[in-house]
């Protein structure tokens, strides 16, 4: 008894461990979940980074190969200026240069002015360059960029020809032009030559077959002017907000590369990627918790259920130690001849009888329960009158019902057929029953017995007035080991098993059986047969 004080007293509380269990299920299912989805964030954007470098990189590579692309198409119409019946001079023009214009719309016009810039000569092309006859201009325009003529005359000495992209004012138009210049030396001296172009034409002309054949299926390549909202010439069709990773043209100077994937954005495909990895996490997540809930509840009733164990086991060894007691005492005292008077030893007897009777049916409620569970139980059906079963019961109990003071109300139907079932079963469930009431009818002392055939149906009824059942726990009193907390009085044991007993024999007989009942103003209990006849009665036959 001290090692069971013990034991309890230092065993921790059932919300504590239920606790517990939570904060374990907590930290081994769902804390991992949290660092994986948390993990699966860091990817995603560290993946963005990723794309957006390699996105940046390729970027690189196309205007690196637009811009050379450029600078070879300028040298060689450079080489094709220098070699047009000879080397151009100041003053005297190669006449051919119209031809060479003619054939390239990208250039409005040639001009070749001396290292002294004193004098200049323009060839203009076919489309009415606003440079013609404007000599001075072109003179004014050279000055303003000294500094790149500079470069060139440093690099010229090298025999290295270096062409250089500059805006020279002058023209018609308000804004300055674009002119690619170079400087040509041979044994006459120095002299400036300089490709005035036209940007936009240049750009669809030349630029753009090399951009078609970088892009290639993969990108979309727009080639942009400064202040214009729509691109001067693209690979496909884009808008100006599409673009990404936007990096100036060298050798055009005013005028920009964007890119962007063919079909998807990069932002896209991440978007895209990113929700379908969030919904995945979050799914997965959902799991997760779903299956630690799970998990939590199997856990929880398993310890329920130890629990209840445990109960029936303490409440078992109650209700033998019980009749034990009482009948080695009272044989005992008959043993030892104390008692002379022949009423004494009848109730002494009578005792000893009913106890043996309680222990014999707690002992077979144990057993057919263990039975019933293992799928070992088997019925012998045949025709039972209910009537007869509820008669004889009472008058097993009747000397146990008179001593606790109950006078049961016995109302029987007289037209009740008999009905297709095990009749030991039948009066263990019964017996189950009116036990029950007996525990649980408080100071009012009534059990009112009745049988009926209605719906269909036979029917055997138990009526208490004792302390009831609430709805809460209506549907969970025919569960394995349950009893209502603190619904006993006190002093009151019970194994848990007798209404799980009933319920699964008249599950066994096709049956039902149900109650009714209010906390303070009795139970009702039914158990209901098939009539004879019927398909479930004559499924048990």
């Amino acid at each position: 008894m001290k090692s069971d004080s013990f034991l309890r007293h230092f065993r921790p509380p059932k919300h504590h461990r239920i606790t517990s269990i939570a904060l374990i299920l907590g930290v081994v299912v769902l804390l991992p979940a949290v660092f994986y989805s948390a993990y699966e964030l860091q990817s995603l954007s560290s993946n963005e980074a990723l794309i957006a470098d390699i996105y940046a990189r390729q970027m690189d590579a196309i205007l690196f190969s637009l811009n050379q692309h450029v600078t070879d198409v300028a040298s060689s119409w450079a080489s094709g200026i220098v070699a047009i019946q000879g080397r151009p001079s100041p003053g005297n023009p190669p006449g051919s240069l119209m031809e060479f214009l003619s054939a390239r719309p990208g250039i409005e016009a040639v001009i070749v002015a001396d290292s002294a810039l004193s004098r200049a000569e323009i060839a203009a092309g076919p489309r009415g360059s606003p440079w013609s006859d404007r000599g001075r201009d072109v003179l004014r325009a050279l000055g303003a960029v000294r500094d790149t003529l500079a470069r060139l005359w440093q690099v010229s000495r090298l025999e290295y020809r270096k062409i250089e992209p500059v805006r020279l004012s002058g023209g018609a138009r308000p804004e300055p032009d674009a002119a690619l210049l170079f400087v040509v030396r041979d044994d006459r001296g120095a002299r400036i030559v300089g490709m005035v172009l036209d940007e936009e034409t240049f750009v669809r002309t030349t630029v753009l077959n090399k951009a078609q054949e970088i892009a290639g299926e993969e990108f979309v390549l727009a080639i942009s002017r400064e202040g214009l909202s729509a691109p001067v010439a693209s690979t496909g069709p884009v808008r100006p907000d599409e673009l990404r990773h936007i990096a100036r043209l060298w050798m055009l100077p005013g005028f920009s590369v964007g890119i962007r994937l063919q079909g998807e954005t990069v932002e896209e495909i991440l978007q895209r990627r990113f929700t379908g990895n969030l919904i995945l996490i979050l799914v997965m997540s959902l799991f997760l918790v779903g299956g630690a809930y799970w998990a939590f509840r199997a856990m929880k009733r398993e310890m329920e259920l130890a629990q209840l164990k445990s109960d029936f086991v303490s409440n078992v060894s109650h209700e033998l130690r019980t009749p034990l007691a009482l009948i080695r005492m009272y044989a005992e005292t008959l043993e030892m001849g104390r008692l002379t008077d022949a009423e004494r030893q009848r109730q002494y007897h009578s005792t000893i009888l009913q106890e043996a009777e309680r222990l014999s049916r707690l002992v077979n409620n144990v057993l057919n329960f263990a039975r019933i569970e293992a799928g070992r139980k088997q019925y012998s059906f045949a025709a039972v009158d209910l009537n007869a079963v509820v008669a004889d019961v009472l008058r097993v109990y009747s000397h146990q019902l008179e001593n606790e003071g109950f006078s049961p109300v016995v109302e029987l139907a007289g037209d009740l057929p008999p009905v297709n079932a095990d009749r030991e079963a039948v009066t263990e469930a019964l017996i189950n029953i009116l036990d029950n009431a007996m525990k649980f009818s408080g100071p009012e002392k009534f059990i009112r017995v009745s049988t009926a055939r209605e719906g269909g149906g036979v029917s055997v009824e138990v009526q208490d007035r004792g302390i009831g059942i609430s709805p809460a726990h209506q549907k969970k009193i025919f569960e394995t080991f349950y009893r209502v907390p603190g619904a006993a009085p006190p002093g009151t044991k019970g194994s848990g098993i007798g209404l799980a007993l009933v319920k699964q024999i008249m599950d066994a007989h096709g049956g039902a059986v149900t109650v009714q009942s209010q906390p303070g103003a009795g139970s009702t209990f039914r158990m209901t047969f098939p009539e004879p006849g019927s398909a479930s009665a004559t499924e048990r036959s």
